[in-house]
């Protein structure tokens, strides 16, 4: 296989769907779980700074992710809505309905626009809105396509992964797997480079395969299912990988975190910190929250401890994602709480709508962009 202090931020808006959901066999797993009474706030920590920009695109899900390409966010609604926008200034560039509910989106490559639905239907257009194809796969599509290699990377929800030619939508190549018994629906999607795809799966493995061909390259584990009962068993990756030119990194939930070797996947080290809510990274550390929500900074060579953070555990924060010289991380209430990425010192927070982002925040070159459930698009970024 070929591998190829809130002082110093502001804040944007722009759509961005959910990590994770429950499978239809136990209650939803969300980590922004707003039945939870949450620590009041402190009024000192207020930051009145203003989001750059906001666009309205329509209500969101979990499966739901913008895309950064050239420039441009894409984001889409349930009700079909796609919209693209300006990165830098939220300038509407499209707007167009692919004409039916949809559950997972958007994948692009800044050329093909790419969403799926739960009933397994997948539809590509270019960047206006006109269909290039559409083609049935066996199951739901719950995750955001992954556009790379000439290829429509389709991850549905009986654990079959699908290689699409980006051309037509013909089936170029599938590659299943068995799924536990009991697993947490998967909304996270992929990440690939040089015509290496990258992906976490259901029982805590982490897969490279190729895109073209869906040979796989290498299979690691992150996470061993362990435990007497199927929910104590569930170990499953249910966040997007991270990567750099020589590892890839990744966290289970009930199970560990850890960084491979990217070209071929052997094990660089693991620590025992199970999450639910992914990783970030920046070119020295991962950073990760904790099944306790305690924010950890991990040297991503070693998996040693640079520092942890716990002062919000009673605000339950959710995903991470770096931000230049900061680490933001979201509340149930949509509160996107600010920390130093070299102390873990927190900074302070930005109040948004009120409506929480299902996923992590997506990087820009500058920027993060997230979309609420309520459909807001918005980002923020460094000043």
């Amino acid at each position: 296989m070929r591998m190829r202090g809130l002082p110093s931020i502001k804040f944007i808006s722009v759509a961005v769907a959910a990590v994770l959901a429950g499978c239809s066999t136990m209650q939803s797993l969300n980590p922004f779980d707003n039945s939870v009474k949450l620590t009041p706030l402190a009024a000192a920590a207020t930051s009145a700074t203003a989001p750059r920009w906001q666009v309205q695109v329509g209500n969101a899900s979990p499966g739901l992710t913008p895309a950064f390409v050239n420039d441009t966010v894409y984001a889409a609604a349930l009700d079909g809505t796609i919209v693209a926008v300006n990165a830098d200034t939220g300038a509407q560039k499209a707007r167009f309905n692919v004409g039916t509910r949809i559950a997972a989106g958007v994948g692009t490559d800044g050329t093909l626009l790419v969403v799926g639905t739960e009933k397994g239907q997948v539809i590509a257009t270019d960047t206006v809105g006109a269909k290039k194809w559409t083609v049935n796969v066996k199951s739901a599509v719950i995750a955001p396509p992954h556009v790379a290699d000439g290829m429509v990377l389709i991850s549905s929800g009986d654990g079959t992964l699908y290689g699409l030619d980006a051309k037509d939508g013909s089936t170029r190549w599938t590659l299943a797997r068995t799924l536990p018994a009991l697993t947490v629906r998967n909304h996270a999607g992929m990440v690939s480079t040089r015509r290496a795809g990258i992906m976490g799966t259901a029982g805590g493995r982490l897969i490279a395969f190729d895109t073209v061909t869906g040979v796989l390259g290498w299979e690691s584990i992150v996470a061993t299912p362990k435990g007497t009962t199927e929910l104590d068993r569930i170990a499953d990756i249910i966040s997007a990988p991270v990567f750099d030119e020589r590892v890839a990194c990744a966290t289970a939930y009930q199970g560990r975190t850890g960084c491979f070797d990217l070209m071929r996947g052997t094990t660089v080290w693991v620590r025992d910190i199970a999450s639910r809510y992914g990783a970030a990274a920046d070119a020295e550390h991962l950073y990760v929250v904790d099944d306790k929500f305690v924010l950890h900074a991990l040297d991503k060579s070693t998996g040693a401890s640079v520092w942890k953070q716990d002062a919000l555990i009673g605000r339950r924060i959710g995903t991470p994602q770096v931000l230049g010289s900061n680490v933001i991380a979201f509340d149930p209430e949509g509160i996107a709480h600010v920390f130093d990425a070299k102390k873990g010192s927190v900074l302070g927070r930005m109040s948004g709508e009120g409506s929480l982002p299902y996923h992590q925040p997506l990087a820009t070159k500058d920027a993060l962009v997230w979309q609420t459930a309520k459909g807001t698009l918005m980002a923020v970024s460094k000043r």
